[in-house]
């Protein structure tokens, strides 16, 4: 066995690693664009419901979409270092290729950095959470009521009919207020109706704990400010440095004057 062969697996996953992170850094951005372009597409479909020539560049923006999504999801599985694991771990981009249109939400793998980072960085991370939470929330908002309205539509014993009717009951959904003028009948209505209560627990749960981190932030201000003006954070001598300084010397001659 020649010199590094032992070290030769663990050096091609280090490069394979190094190719997957590369790759996915270089597709990000272009991915969130062309996914904003499907949902576009999906939503002129679902809402207009066009003929013609624009129904049939509509579907070519779709598959063009899709077919960069599967290709996305095939080279990232390639150069995963643990494929199976790689499949566990990563259950949205499989949903990606099913559905282009959620890839805004990549995103949401970095919202645990975020929170943690919030913690020590203070209002400058807390602005970026509040800014996430807005945009992601929004985004889920349109697709949950696009997706409803594209399957509610004209089904039996359903009342969502128009977009305007989808964003109502999507706003009241994903805020918890839940009013149930407008409610789902079909099954793939009820499932987007479930993700969409997720996210507003969820919604609520990170808005919570701003608040609470903005607020223990503002409390702890004013009580180190004041700590540090009033001094009782400076240190103190000894206690046995002060009874010596009035200790009378044992050294002192017989006789003489005790110190006052």
């Amino acid at each position: 066995m020649g010199p590094g062969t032992a070290d030769a697996p663990h050096g091609t996953r280090t490069a394979r690693g190094d190719r997957a992170a590369r790759w996915e850094r270089t597709t990000r951005w272009p991915l969130l664009s062309i996914s904003l372009l499907f949902l576009a597409s999906y939503s002129v479909q679902v809402i207009a419901q066009p003929d013609g020539l624009v129904r049939h560049l509509l579907n070519g923006i779709t598959w063009v979409v899709w077919a960069a999504f599967a290709v996305d999801y095939v080279v990232s599985l390639v150069l995963a270092q643990h494929r199976l694991r790689w499949i566990v771990r990563h259950p949205l981009d499989l949903a990606l290729v099913i559905f282009p249109g959620l890839a805004m939400l990549r995103l949401a793998r970095f919202i645990s950095l975020v929170v943690l980072l919030q913690r020590h960085a203070g209002a400058l991370v807390r602005g970026r959470v509040v800014t996430y939470v807005v945009g992601a929330s929004s985004l889920v908002t349109w697709v949950a009521a696009v997706g409803v309205l594209d399957v509610e539509r004209g089904a039996p014993g359903g009342n969502i009919e128009t977009i305007g009717d989808s964003l109502w009951w999507a706003i009241a959904t994903i805020t918890t207020v839940g009013y149930g003028d407008y409610t789902p009948v079909t099954l793939p209505g009820r499932l987007i109706a479930v993700g969409l209560m997720i996210c507003g627990i969820a919604l609520v749960g990170v808005i919570t704990a701003t608040f609470a981190s903005w607020l223990i932030g503002q409390v702890r201000t004013p009580a180190t400010a004041g700590t540090g003006a009033t001094g009782h954070d400076a240190p103190q001598p000894p206690a046995d440095a002060d009874r010596s300084s009035v200790r009378p010397r044992s050294d002192a001659a017989p006789g003489s004057p005790s110190p006052r």
